[in-house]
Formats: structure tokens, C-alpha cells, sequence
């Protein structure tokens, strides 16, 4: 049974969702913007407003597509971080249940959103306007205190955006992300009692700590290598190592106990074991006829791996032992989802432990924005019998 939810955001903490047709797609977002509280904002735009439809859950899975927005995570129990670049940082959380929620703004459109807790309670990304003279910083937000920043390094100069926030761990006490040392990007750990510590500094400058495990045994990004980015990694005690300084790419993601990373090494998605290197999961073309990238793993077992590949324009890809590298649609479709048609998956950026949320990002109709997927537990069980 196919259900698509197109959910356009409306700037207010009231909940709105819609269930339409393709066709009746609303025109995106216009606006001016006014000045408030110091922080430039702009005022919600009347779209017209539909009762949400009742949608019954079952046993079957559904597809739901959710324009315009960015989804960079999902927690443990499937509540879905959206950002709305059209906006200026709008910021939500999407339930099967209940739908669109809006919880808050970044402050600036070029503000963003990158993780959330387990329970998703927490949010961690980027909060402030140098526009309006107020310093960016790398913030958290809850419900009960809002956005709180987490500072700056001492040698941050006056870089108007002196740090940004990309992972937290599952409990949320702990955050990494990249903070300005003068004008290189360092990777930072934090937690409220030491605050702001950077990490060692890797390759030749421009780090950043994208990801981190649930413990925070293992922060994972970036540093510059000898031609561009290169996969990098920090430990506990601050120190870190570059895999190899020729190798192009970036790791994106752990596994919950920071034994492993994925990402990119080269043109090719890999996992890296800590204490068994990396191992390259393939790619859809023939040799040279595409690049593929892992985002992260599906599943706490670490057995599955999602991401995305160049091949023919860029599509969503998955990987285990069972069947290797695959086009995700189709494995997606073997196993009872069914997409509308002109439905394209460009990659899987996010999943829940129980493989029953898979979080990325598609075009419907040449419109573009995030899709959830929701499967009853237990439907890619036989990919690892």
C-alpha cells in the first residue's frame, strides 16, 4: 500500500501536515524579512490550512515525502530532524503519528541542523545571525531550554561564525563539530563540564568532527589531505590520526559502540574497523563509471550500510554481506515499498537501530525534499539469514 505525505512547513509551533495528491503541491515559500529580538527572521506566509487526513498504521510498508526540507537524523524511535533552507532555518521534528512539528529557528538562513538524541530530545546545529551582529556559534536545543551555545576556542579571532555543531551522542551530554582557530577549522569535543576542547590537529588544517558514537568513544570527519579532504579520526583523550594523507573523501557516520566508521575513501564507500583498517563496499558502475559514499550504518548490528552512488545521476544505494553494494529503490521495492511515479532516491542519509526509519532525501515530480520510509520490524530480516 503506497501513502505519500507532501508536508509543507508552516512557521509556527502548531502542527501542520497535509496529505495531497502530487498535483496540488503549493508553490514554495516567499517572504520579507523583520528584525527580532536581535535575530533577523521572517514572518510565517499564509498557504492555506488542510486537516491533517486520518492515517491509520499497519503492517505494510509507506513511504512518506516531505518538501522543501533537509533531514540530517533520526532518533531511536523514529522522530525525524528536518530543516527548511527556504526559511531561515526553520526547524522541525516529523512523526508517523503526528506528523509536522515545528520546535524552532536556527536564527539565520544559513544556519543549520545535524543530529539529535536518541530519544530526541535534543537538538545540535548552529545558532545566531553575524548579519545582525550576533556571533554563530555551534548551539544545542531543547524543549525546556532552548538554544544554548556552546562557545567558541579562545583563538577564534573575530570570525563572525566562530563554531558550528554536527553530533551528539545518544544521550546528548556530549557534542563534537568544528570550531575557527584564527582561520583554520579545528574539530572540537564538548560536555558541560570541560567545555570546548579541541581536538588534535590533523593532515594540513580545515578539520572538522562530523559524527560521533553514542558513547563518544570515537569522533569521525575530516581533514585536508594532500589533494582535498581526507577521512580523519579523534579519540577520548584528543589525539587522532589521518588514515592515509592520499586518500580523497570523509568518514559521516559510527556505529553505536565506536569500533567503526563509514564514508568515502577515494571514490568508494567503505568501513573502517579500528582495529582491522577499512574494507571498500563496492560501487553500481563498472570501474571508473561511478563514485559511491556510505552515510551510515542501519541497524545495531552494524550488518547493513546505507549511502548513495553517482551511478546514472546519483541514486540511493545500500550495502550487506548478503548482497553488496545495491541500488536502495530496488531493494526498497523488493521488500514491499511501493514510490510514485518520476520518484527518485538520491541517497539514505539516516536509520533507526530497528531498521524501521530509513531518513534521506528524493525528488518527486522534480520537486525536492526528505523521505522517511517505515517498515514493520523485522521486513530486511531475510538479507541476513
Amino acid at each position: 500500500m503506497l501513502r505519500v505525505s507532501l508536508t509543507l512547513a508552516n512557521r509556527s509551533p502548531s502542527m501542520f501536515r497535509t496529505v495531497l495528491a502530487l498535483s496540488t503541491v503549493a508553490a514554495l515559500l516567499s517572504g520579507c524579512e523583520n528584525e527580532v529580538g536581535g535575530l533577523t527572521e521572517i514572518p510565517p506566509v499564509d498557504r492555506g490550512y488542510l486537516d491533517a487526513v486520518p492515517m491509520p498504521l499497519d503492517e505494510e510498508p509507506r513511504f512518506y515525502f516531505l518538501a522543501p526540507t533537509y533531514a540530517p537524523a533520526v532518533s531511536d524511535d523514529g522522530q525525524v530532524l528536518l530543516w527548511e533552507w527556504e526559511t531561515g532555518g526553520d526547524t522541525f521534528i516529523w512523526t508517523e503519528e503526528g506528523g509536522l512539528d515545528w520546535v524552532t529557528t536556527t536564527g539565520a538562513y544559513f544556519n543549520s541542523v545535524h543530529d539529535i538524541s536518541a530519544d530526541g530530545t535534543k537538538i545540535i546545529g548552529s545558532y545566531g545571525n553575524y548579519m545582525n551582529d550576533e556571533v554563530t556559534q555551534a548551539a544545542t536545543w531543547t524543549e525546556v531550554d532552548g538554544w544554548q551555545k556552546l562557545g567558541a576556542l579562545p583563538t577564534t579571532l573575530n570570525c563572525p561564525s566562530q563554531s558550528s555543531g554536527y553530533a551528539l551522542t545518544a544521550d546528548g551530554t556530549e557534542a563534537g563539530g568544528l570550531a575557527w582557530d584564527g582561520c583554520n577549522g579545528q574539530a572540537f569535543r564538548w560536555d558541560s563540564a570541560g567545555g570546548m576542547v579541541p581536538m588534535e590537529s590533523l593532515g594540513n588544517g580545515g578539520n572538522r568532527a562530523s559524527a560521533m558514537s553514542d558513547g563518544g568513544e570515537l569522533l569521525v570527519g575530516f581533514a585536508q589531505g594532500n589533494f582535498s579532504r581526507t577521512p580523519a579520526v579523534w579519540y577520548p583523550d584528543g589525539t587522532g590520526e589521518v588514515l592515509n594523507m592520499a586518500f580523497t573523501g570523509e568518514f559521516y557516520g559510527t556505529n553505536a559502540a565506536g569500533t567503526k566508521a563509514v564514508g568515502q575513501l577515494g571514490s568508494k564507500a567503505a568501513i573502517w574497523d579500528v582495529e582491522e583498517g577499512h574494507t571498500f563496499l563496492g560501487n553500481l558502475g563498472g570501474p571508473g563509471e561511478s563514485s559511491s559514499t556510505a552515510r551510515t550504518f542501519c541497524g545495531s548490528d552494524d550488518a547493513m550500510v546505507v549511502g548513495s552512488d553517482s551511478f546514472a545521476g546519483t541514486v540511493g544505494a545500500a550495502w550487506t554481506e548478503s548482497t553488496g553494494w545495491v541500488n536502495l529503490r530496488e531493494l526498497l521495492e523488493a521488500h514491499g515499498v511501493e514510490f510514485p511515479a518520476n520518484t527518485r532516491l538520491f541517497d539514505a542519509m539516516a536509520c533507526t537501530p530497528d531498521r524501521t526509519h530509513l531518513v534521506g532525501h528524493a525528488s518527486v515530480d522534480d520537486e525536492i525534499g526528505s523521505y522517511v520510509v517505515v517498515l514493520p520490524e523485522g521486513t530486511l530480516d531475510d538479507l541476513f539469514e
